[in-house]
């Protein structure tokens, strides 16, 4: 990296605005209503935890937390300044937003900016062996296994019981041996209908949003808001790369943050994206920070994997599970960024996260999969030119845009699954390639070939792990893969023989 190239930021998408960029949050109103729910009923909790797969919109409705509670905690109730559309957030609850939600997006627009001393957090879907070192709970092809379980004799059936548990929206972070998308992923909570009354009239959740042109959405959009303090995994310069983890002293400027105290009197809010990131010692110095919090403060924590956090720093945290977006609001994020490519099929392999969606577009995911398609289609005699051309596109360098071998791993994990899909549940849809369906129902006709297939990306997922960490050729190594799946096909005995 040169010294005029921009430091990457860690909860940033590659080719894609910064999430503080966004105007409004899309596809996640039972948690933006859940949220205003108790500002207006006095509730405001000191904690919050946003948690769910990547790049679903957690990092965008932190954001716009923020927004709207330095702008409720700047000027109260003063009608003048409401008259400049500086107004309490709270006024627009019912319906008076102040500002329109014309534009945005989940991702909004970009803007360069260089980063700050005290961090920003990390929404940005991580490659498969980036630099963050986390995965979404219940891992892809390289997730991490549940404890206790042995993989190679149980992830079969674990997989199969995944899949019939899921209603056929899986998202793109979790596995066979994930847990229950449908638990995992629904938005709480129960205590909120009451909270807002059982007649009450619902709130409009565009009420989150603030007016682009207002002098608190303008210092948020230029990391120049003193009353908010982010952090993030910062970026070294001894190696030029981003840090691995959140350290104590990110935590503990957090603290210096606190003890200050804020210009106009008003609320401060900080943002600590991603915090299952944050190392022991990081972990251990925000558990105090929770137990005794400051007067008219709220931290937001975002967590892709929550259970990485400590239970007491769970418990001290009102929880909202963010849900994968459905395809109507994905494709409404897609086509407001841009994204020319076709957002079912797009839609079809992100798994409801925009993030993941961006990231595949950006590396020409979907003719990369088509090619892994159709060189499927040859089994059980694999053409293996056509399977040297697919492995050779894994040995590339990694840039700004994302990893080559990641996309070869991740999209041979995403076909693995819908492959066992189709065992259980006949092939998903919408195709996310041409003459998709007839394949998955091929290579995988009935229950007990979902297994084995369920049981070969359980394998391969620990052949990958080790072979990037002694740096094998990627080319070779997935060429491997191939092989040995061209051998689960059915009749290959027969083809070998």
């Amino acid at each position: 990296m040169s010294e005029n190239d921009p430091r990457p930021e860690a909860d940033k998408v590659p080719g894609a605005p910064h999430p503080r960029m966004a105007e409004r949050v899309i596809g996640q109103d039972a948690a933006v209503t859940d949220f205003l729910a108790s500002v207006s009923a006095g509730r405001l909790h000191h904690a919050w935890l946003l948690s769910g797969p990547r790049g679903i919109g957690k990092a965008t409705l932190g954001w716009a937390m923020a927004r709207f509670l330095l702008a409720e905690g700047a000027v109260g109730d003063d009608p003048a300044a409401r008259g400049r559309g500086e107004g309490s957030a709270t006024d627009s609850l019912l319906g008076e937003t102040g500002g329109d939600d014309a534009g945005g997006g989940l991702f909004g627009e970009a803007e360069p900016g260089g980063d700050r001393a005290t961090s920003v957090g990390s929404v940005a879907p991580q490659g498969l062996f980036g630099e963050t070192g986390g995965e979404d709970a219940g891992g892809g092809l390289f997730g991490e296994a549940e404890p206790g379980g042995d993989c190679a004799n149980s992830v079969g059936d674990a997989a199969t019981h995944g899949l019939l548990r899921d209603a056929g929206g899986e998202d793109a972070g979790a596995g066979f041996v994930g847990k229950d998308a449908t638990d995992r992923d629904r938005s709480i909570s129960s205590g909120d209908a009451a909270e807002r009354g059982a007649g009450a009239a619902p709130l409009d959740t565009s009420a989150l949003a603030l007016p682009p042109d207002h002098p608190i959405a303008r210092r948020v959009a230029a990391l120049s808001e003193p009353r908010l303090h982010l952090v993030r995994r910062g970026f070294d310069d001894k190696t030029g790369r981003l840090r691995a983890e959140i350290g104590v002293e990110d935590i503990r400027r957090l603290l210096g943050f606190f003890q200050m105290s804020a210009a106009d009197g008003g609320r401060r809010v900080a943002l600590i994206d991603a915090a299952d990131e944050m190392n022991t010692q990081a972990a251990n110095a925000l558990l105090k920070l929770l137990e005794e919090p400051p007067r008219d403060a709220v931290i937001v924590l975002i967590a892709h994997q929550p259970a990485r956090l400590l239970p007491t720093i769970r418990s001290r945290c009102r929880e909202l599970r963010l849900a994968p977006l459905g395809p109507d609001d994905l494709g409404k994020v897609l086509t407001g960024l841009g994204v020319s490519s076709d957002p079912a099929r797009l839609a079809a392999l992100a798994g409801g996260s925009a993030g993941e969606a961006l990231r595949l577009d950006g590396q020409d995911g979907l003719a990369r999969y088509q090619q892994l398609v159709d060189l499927m289609a040859t089994l059980p005699l694999m053409d293996r030119a056509r399977a040297r051309a697919f492995a050779d596109t894994a040995a590339g360098r990694a840039t700004a845009e994302g990893d080559p071998f990641d996309l070869a791993i991740t999209l041979l994990d995403l076909l693995l699954r819908r492959i066992a899909i189709a065992g259980l549940k006949g092939a998903p849809l919408p195709e996310a390639a041409s003459d998709e369906g007839a394949l998955l129902a091929r290579l995988c006709p009935d229950a007990r070939a979902a297994r084995v297939w369920a049981g070969a990306q359980a394998q391969l997922s620990a052949r990958a792990r080790a072979g990037r960490a002694v740096n094998l050729d990627p080319a070779a190594l997935v060429m491997d893969m191939l092989i040995e799946l061209a051998g689960l096909a059915p009749d290959a005995g027969i083809a070998k023989g």
